[in-house]
């Protein structure tokens, strides 16, 4: 059949076969989705910031330090059940000896008291502190070790608020 024997309908019809076929061939971009209510900057950082400083504050109330890490114990510290804590790195003072020291919320006395006699840290230990791990091994007991070897033992101080001595 050519262009001439179609009739009037016949007609209409491949005209609107081909314009629907003309619009589905037509790519038309994707309509895009009404954008997603962005947060403002400034309340973004802020909510960021309070988000970490909770976080880091749990740290210090569980683990005593910001920049605790949690590891392994070292080899030094042997227990028969795994421990409660490790602070990886702790700073123990040192300056006046090994008396005292806090983890978290909780002081601790050094069992037993290590010093060279006049009121200074041991041979060896550094002063006005010693780098190394605290392992609290039970509800009341805490050991500090370093990569040098030392070891210090500690006791909880139940109900203590604060240090029973301050060094000078």
């Amino acid at each position: 059949m050519t262009d001439g024997e179609r009739t009037d309908v016949e007609h209409r019809v491949a005209a609107a076969f081909a314009a629907a076929a003309r619009a589905v061939d037509v790519t038309r971009p994707a309509e895009r989705p009404a954008p997603a209510r962005r947060v403002p900057p400034p309340v973004g950082v802020a909510a960021t910031v309070l988000l970490l400083c909770g976080s880091l504050l749990a740290l210090v109330t569980v683990f005593g330090r910001q920049t605790d890490e949690l590891r392994l114990p070292p080899a030094a510290v042997t227990t028969t059940r795994p421990p409660l804590a490790v602070i990886d790195p702790f700073e123990l003072h040192t300056h006046c000896g090994i008396r005292e020291t806090r983890i978290g919320d909780r002081y601790y006395e050094a069992d037993p008291v290590l010093d060279d006699g006049a009121g200074n840290p041991p041979s060896g230990w550094a002063n006005p502190s010693q780098v190394g791990v605290m392992t609290v091994t039970g509800e009341t007991e805490a050991v500090f070790t370093d990569a040098a070897g030392h070891t210090a033992r500690f006791r909880l101080r139940p109900g203590a608020t604060a240090f029973l001595r301050l060094c000078e």
